[in-house]
């Protein structure tokens, strides 16, 4: 399988998070800085160069499809390797990984379930990734996107410039990225 990132794809997994225009803590204990569409410091990026310093919008979209095509998209190939995943199973997949890790569907027996043809059992399955119940509606939204093509109606991003002192990921504007997502991946 050679995954191609469209616009539609990246589009839709940061509909499920948000871009940080500048670098922000998130929720995790202890917090982490994170930026873009959620490039956190434990990935190895220096994010914390962008703290009281936001960047253009096409700056952090084009470094969170970095991180999308060398860190998301190998474990994606690797893991449904010989089946052609449509748009929407690509984006529904890369938002489950950006929400539980990249290398996620190693181990997710939702995945077995899809490659050995029981759908009904896959999409059982990916609930039990919900963050112990924190995540079920983004988790439901993943799984019919996944299984039914369900788009969402609203793929608006929240774009946002977190400020100190707390540097939380609050506030901002909804905003339809996908014009500028469409020239940066060249119309794809």
């Amino acid at each position: 399988m050679t995954a191609i990132l469209t616009p539609e794809v990246v589009n839709y997994a940061l509909s499920e998070e948000a871009i940080g225009l500048s670098a922000y803590l998130d929720g995790d204990i202890p917090p982490v800085w994170t930026w873009a569409g959620g490039i956190a410091a434990t990935s190895g990026a220096n994010v914390e160069q962008y703290k009281d310093n936001p960047q253009p919008i096409e700056v952090c979209l084009n470094a969170t499809i970095q991180m999308m095509h060398e860190v998301f998209l190998p474990p994606i190939e690797r893991d449904f390797a010989g089946i052609a995943l449509a748009d929407h199973q690509l984006a529904a997949v890369i938002s489950f990984n950006w929400r539980n890790g990249p290398n996620t569907t190693r181990h997710a027996q939702w995945v077995q379930a899809f490659k050995a043809g029981k759908p009904a059992t896959a999409a059982q399955l990916w609930m039990e990734w919900t963050s112990h119940g924190t995540e079920v509606q983004r988790a439901t939204r993943e799984r019919d996107l996944f299984f039914n093509s369900a788009w969402p109606v609203s793929q608006l991003v929240r774009v946002f410039t977190a400020t100190g002192p707390r540097y939380l990921p609050v506030g901002g504007t909804m905003t339809n990225v996908l014009p500028i997502l469409q020239t940066l991946l060249g119309g794809q």
